[in-house]
């Protein structure tokens, strides 16, 4: 996936000195600054042909091989006060720092219910709620979320992305917070399965061949991760006592 404007942006940035990164930043809006400085702190998972096709981009001569890229926090610590005084910048750090932890968290929860209960929760959203969601989520994960989408709403929810704006850190948390209690109330819904289904379940995947069960176990994952989960401690209980 290419880079978007403001991870090529990131990519400079990690290049230069502090005293350089400050000047650049100067010129940005402030919501422009924050989305650039998320884009900092995960700057070291950029592919390094990516990486090195928005260095040529953005001028070759900002480019110093010698020095070793920045990222992390301790960098945005290093340049923010700088730009903004120390009170505005522990603010904005603040944002940031949360923002993080919310796209970690929706990370997590994502895995734990599924694609598909993913999708069914994202086909109710508005489209702005769509693309913040899907953006702070993993390429790879997105990608698996769209396959339980319709053409048309694949259609509709990459043109969110396309279109979406730059917002603040506030309201693209508050979404996310919004979007996170939604999956957790489906997650604390638990299916009450009768012991007998379970085990039946058990034993036709147990008799199966390894290779087409696991296949199985992970066309079911996909829809219920967590009935996956009591499907195969159901297999391993019945492991254990044959």
């Amino acid at each position: 996936m290419p880079l978007n404007e403001y991870q090529k942006i990131a990519v400079i940035l990690t290049s230069l000195t502090d005293d350089q990164c400050v000047e650049i930043l100067k010129n940005f809006k402030e919501e422009e600054v924050e989305m650039i400085c998320r884009e900092l702190l995960t700057a070291n998972q950029i592919d390094s042909q990516e990486r090195e096709a928005a260095l040529v981009e953005f001028h070759q001569s900002f480019f110093n091989a010698a020095s070793a890229p920045k990222e992390g926090i301790e960098f945005l610590e290093g340049i923010l006060p700088r730009i903004y005084g120390i009170r505005r910048a522990t603010a904005l750090l603040g944002n940031i720092r949360e923002q993080d932890e919310a796209g970690m968290n929706l990370n997590e929860l994502v895995a734990e219910v599924g694609p598909m209960v993913v999708a069914e929760e994202l086909q109710t959203e508005y489209p702005q709620v769509m693309s913040t969601v899907l953006t702070a989520l993993k390429p790879q994960t997105t990608a698996e979320i769209l396959t339980f989408f319709t053409e048309e709403m694949q259609a509709d929810a990459l043109k969110a992305i396309v279109e979406s704006k730059a917002m603040s850190t506030e309201l693209m948390n508050k979404i996310k917070r919004g979007f996170t209690e939604k999956l957790l109330l489906r997650k604390q819904v638990k299916k009450k399965i009768p012991k007998d289904k379970l085990k039946t379940t058990a034993e036709i995947l147990s008799f199966m061949p390894r290779q087409d069960s696991s296949k199985a176990l992970d066309n079911l994952r996909k829809k219920d991760a967590a009935l996956t989960k009591t499907v195969e401690e159901a297999m391993a209980s019945r492991k254990t006592n044959e």
